[in-house]
């Protein structure tokens, strides 16, 4: 190919068809998870966390929450890469080989937010939330201390996944009391959230119909899996395979995604571009005789409301 700037624009034309291709054919899992907030600065201040309030009898001045309080703030970070095409490949016709790349370049791009969202659900152990404590924990103050006497809650386990520790989870979730000690009504849309290790275990644990049950031979100390129960856990719960959790393979994740709010918030301030550095006098042309194709991005993920997820660390 003849290197000049209609032939290079065409060239780009076609690389970013390629990019734009595979970002809008990807299908990444955030969606599900997290709630999508616009962003217009560096960083947003959400002073609406908190338990949104249910709907009572009003007796006297109807009650008002002071929001305010409730401060969380998620900072944008900055996401992309680049790939350089040298000018003898672009001359040699060779840039078709490139054709991978932008294609990998696009998938990345849609899937960034999926990548740092598995990471905040394991940092959710270690990590405060809007009300001051991790959030995943124990002794939670769902209105971050602008309830007198609220009600506290527990989302946080050291179990296994199994049966029992399932069937304890959504107990946990479904049970749950808002600040004022009335029932949230969760359970709209409950999610089994885990790393591809865990699918086999979740499967059998929301999906099968039967449950094995151990059971102890008279005058013998050995246990036999040989009696089948009717599975009370099916259906209660869809599972989520989520692939960026396999470093974590013994942490899993039971949430109401039917709210809302999802507990997760997705922070979107500039959605993914492709641009070049194609110009003749730009650095990585005139200095290294490269054309340079980058795909760059801002936003961040954050923690929303602790009170609809329960997290396990399974025994980690």
């Amino acid at each position: 190919m003849l290197i000049n700037q209609a032939n290079l624009a065409a060239l780009f034309r076609g690389f970013r068809s390629i990019y734009m291709e595979s970002l809008q054919g990807s299908k990444p899992q955030w969606t599900e998870l997290a709630t999508k907030v616009p962003s217009t600065k560096g960083e947003e201040v959400y002073a609406w966390l908190g338990e949104v309030p249910g709907m009572k009898k009003i007796v006297g001045e109807i009650p008002r929450r002071n929001l305010s309080a409730h401060t969380y703030t998620v900072r944008n970070d900055k996401f992309g890469s680049i790939v350089t095409v040298p000018r003898e490949d672009i001359e040699r016709d060779s840039y078709g080989t490139f054709n991978p790349l932008m294609a990998a370049m696009g998938i990345a791009s849609a899937m960034y937010p999926d990548e740092i969202l598995a990471s905040l659900l394991v940092a959710g152990f270690t990590t405060k939330d809007y009300t001051g404590k991790n959030f995943f924990d124990t002794n939670k103050d769902g209105s971050a201390g602008a309830v007198k006497g609220a009600v506290k809650f527990d989302n946080k386990g050291t179990a296994a996944l199994s049966a029992d520790s399932f069937a304890a989870a959504l107990i946990n979730i479904m049970s749950r009391l808002n600040s004022e000690g009335r029932p949230m009504n969760l359970g709209r849309d409950l999610a089994l959230i885990v790393p591809p290790q865990l699918v086999p275990t979740a499967k059998a644990i929301v999906q099968f119909d039967n449950i094995a049950r151990a059971v102890q031979n008279v005058g013998k100390t050995e246990n036999v899996a040989a009696v089948m129960d009717s599975n009370p856990n099916k259906g209660m719960a869809r599972i989520i395979s989520f692939g960026y959790l396999a470093a974590s393979p013994t942490y899993w994740f039971l949430a109401d995604l039917g709210q809302a709010i999802k507990p997760w918030l997705f922070q979107d301030e500039v959605p993914p571009q492709f641009t070049a550095q194609i110009a003749p006098d730009s650095e990585s042309v005139f200095d290294r005789d490269e054309y340079a194709y980058k795909n760059y991005a801002r936003g961040n993920v954050g923690f929303a409301l602790p009170q609809l997820a329960f997290g396990s660390t399974g025994g980690a």
